[in-house]
């Protein structure tokens, strides 16, 4: 029965994300998994119901990466279920914790299980093979009352809400008795955030400054014709094309997405001929465009972001989270003699230090390349310089039709709230959005349409909680985990 349990909570955890999107489980998901560990005899039996939760959630979560395949064949499995293996390590971390806290009162769990629940999503986040995805907090992207919280507390403090209620109701059914007192109290903490999220969803706190017209161009080039040398100019060219049409509606800024450009367009590598035409669409369109283009400098190649404003002054962002396995090989010498068959890696890029924002029309940008949208602390560093909106440029065609553009879309929802500024992406297949501080998605493009996506943004120069106090919460977390392991090791050596 408790395998059983294990297996269920691992499913319910799988369905909150895209595609399924059955967010309103989060607030039961945990349940048959908790219920599973309180029963185990021993910690050994927990560590399995917690493998087993874990393995199916995230085999489930990230299954997405094996879309892969059609670039680097098996590969792409053997990735998804390192990956997968992975986070399911982290899982047991927490199975141990709450099998070790199990007999503790009602009160203590409420706070020791949820904050352990928030110790082990930042430890997954951590280092160069940190992920987020399948973060709790992320499933409540479309409850926009509850996702204000975020503001505050981050996405982290979301998961530790709807932990909190998975631990009450499972006690209740564990116990077959519930506190009413606890039940009104969490009830009444419940309504207050959720009046708060209503309240905040109400309010203008970004529209004191004029409006901002931004185009984002979705040449839908799928990532196969990407990568055919033949083509790189036609693409060029495709980009130039769209842009042109749209100059006579004088947009402040046009944006291309990651790797628009494929090859060095802004070094003179004998391409005079083909800058000259990049330069003067904008000189004539009069508007600053934003586009994805690796760039060289002193022997090293980057995944930039670059502005050209309306001169054709420079100005550029180069990616400091960079894929593993994706755009730089780990441990080169052992793995790039199985690895070269692929056709990849035979370089690496190199990750930007010492990022400076961009700015055209009086309007900070903070940049964000790709998967870096989905690292709390990236994003936050930005506004916290200064970025008056963020902008995000990425090329999801690699994943196809799978779920990883709408998970990817999905940690923009929280970027927006956690910052209270607008958060814009644009991207090659799909999905380009405009998000608005408070989550809500004013625009967005459908997967695998070649359009242009016109909307406007209002820079922000308020604060959230969140810039201010950062990580804050997390230490909270990690306090209460170290203080409780405390009062639990030395109940332990009494007994």
């Amino acid at each position: 029965m408790s395998l059983f349990l294990a297996v269920i909570s691992g499913l319910f955890l799988a369905v909150l994300f895209p595609k399924f999107n059955l967010f309103y489980l989060a607030w039961v998901a945990l349940i048959p998994f908790f219920l599973a560990v309180y029963s185990a005899p021993h910690y050994k039996k927990a560590l399995l119901y917690g493998f087993i939760t874990g393995i199916v959630f995230f085999g489930i979560n990230l299954f997405w990466i094996t879309a892969l395949q059609e670039f680097v064949g098996f590969w792409a499995y053997l990735a998804w279920f390192g990956v997968a293996l992975l986070q399911t390590v982290y899982f047991l971390l927490f199975a141990v914790w709450v099998w070790w806290a199990r007999n503790a009162s009602l009160e203590h769990k409420l706070l020791a299980l949820p904050a352990g629940y928030v110790a082990v999503e930042w430890l997954r986040s951590l280092g160069a093979y940190g992920v987020t995805a399948g973060g709790l907090g992320y499933s409540q992207s479309l409850f926009l009352p509850l996702l204000q919280l975020a503001s505050i507390f981050s996405v982290y403090g979301i998961s530790f809400v709807l932990v909190m209620a998975n631990v009450f109701l499972a006690e209740a059914i564990y116990k077959r008795k519930a506190s009413w007192k606890t039940g009104v109290g969490l009830g009444l903490l419940l309504l207050l955030v959720l009046m708060f999220g209503l309240y905040t969803l109400g309010s203008k706190v970004c529209h004191s400054s004029p409006a901002k017209k931004i185009f984002l161009v979705q040449a839908n080039i799928p990532q196969k014709e990407k990568m055919e040398p033949s083509l790189v100019l036609k693409h060029l060219f495709k980009h130039l094309e769209l842009s042109k049409s749209i100059a006579k509606e004088k947009p402040d800024f046009v944006v291309w997405p990651e790797t628009a450009v494929p090859f060095y367009l802004l070094n003179d590598f004998n391409l005079s001929g083909f800058r000259q035409d990049f330069f003067a669409v904008v000189k004539e369109g009069n508007f600053n465009l934003i586009l994805g283009v690796p760039t060289y400098l002193n022997m090293n190649v980057y995944n930039s972001m670059v502005l050209v404003d309306k001169s054709t002054n420079l100005s550029q962002y180069n990616k400091e989270k960079l894929v593993p396995f994706g755009e730089y090989l780990p441990f080169r010498p052992l793995l790039f003699p199985l690895l070269s068959k692929t056709g990849f890696l035979e370089g690496d890029y190199i990750p930007g230090r010492d990022f400076d924002l961009l700015q055209a029309e009086g309007v900070k940008i903070g940049g964000a390349i790709c998967f870096e949208s989905t690292f709390p602390g990236l994003i936050r560093k930005r506004v916290v310089k200064g970025a008056e909106v963020i902008l995000v440029i990425t090329n999801d065609a690699w994943f196809f039709n799978s779920e990883a553009p709408y998970q990817h879309l999905q940690a923009g929802v929280l970027r927006a709230v956690e910052n209270r500024r607008y958060f814009i992406q644009s991207a090659n297949t799909g999905i380009s959005a405009i998000i608005d501080p408070w989550g809500r998605v004013v625009k967005q493009t459908q997967l695998n349409e070649q359009t242009i996506l016109k909307g406007e943004f209002y820079p922000c120069r308020a604060k959230s909680a969140y810039t201010v106090t950062g990580d804050l919460f997390v230490f909270f977390c990690l306090a209460i985990v170290a203080a409780y392991g405390a009062i639990l090791r030395k109940r332990s050596a009494r007994i």
